[in-house]
């Protein structure tokens, strides 16, 4: 399923998600089953069907990591293998960033905040440079496979620290 299609828009990272969620909402609308109940079984089924799948698109387009993958399916980049490895240095300072959140536990709420306060920098910075490695145009989109599985790693740190926070 191309996501994208689905939804009416360009298929870009750089997305107006505020109005990709009026056109959810609209597309929503229009295939609610209340509004196809007099229509014959095989109708409402493909309605129904239709609209599990504009919100599924939804889902993925909303969400920046979701979002890239989609991308580089549609252009048949792979996500995954040597060229989505992260950089060396990259790995050193998730490490670093996990001894944080080791002293950041001993330490409490506050040093948590802080902590997430500058993974979070960094999850904005990463995305910043896969969305213009995404939307620069070149079909094999240069580094963005080894950009993406960096944001997940980010994702997945700032994951564990909310998880903490709410502890």
């Amino acid at each position: 399923m191309n996501p994208f299609a689905r939804l009416g828009v360009d298929p870009a990272f750089s997305v107006d998600l505020v109005e990709l969620e009026r056109v959810h909402r609209e597309l929503s609308r229009a295939l609610h089953p209340d509004k196809h109940a007099q229509g014959l079984p095989a109708e409402r089924r493909k309605t129904l069907e239709e609209a599990v799948a504009v919100n599924e698109a939804w889902r993925i387009v909303r969400d920046p990591l979701r979002r890239a993958e989609a991308l580089l399916a549609l252009r048949g980049v792979e996500a995954e293998g040597s060229a989505a490895k992260p950089s060396p240095a990259f790995l050193m300072e998730m490490m670093e960033r996990r001894e944080e959140l080791e002293g950041a536990k001993a330490k409490g709420a506050a040093a948590l905040e802080r902590l997430a306060t500058a993974v979070q920098v960094d999850f904005e910075r990463t995305r910043d440079r896969l969305a213009a490695a995404l939307d620069a145009g070149d079909e094999t989109f240069g580094p963005a496979p080894r950009l993406l599985a960096e944001l997940r790693f980010q994702r997945r740190l700032l994951d564990e620290i909310a998880s903490l926070e709410d502890d």
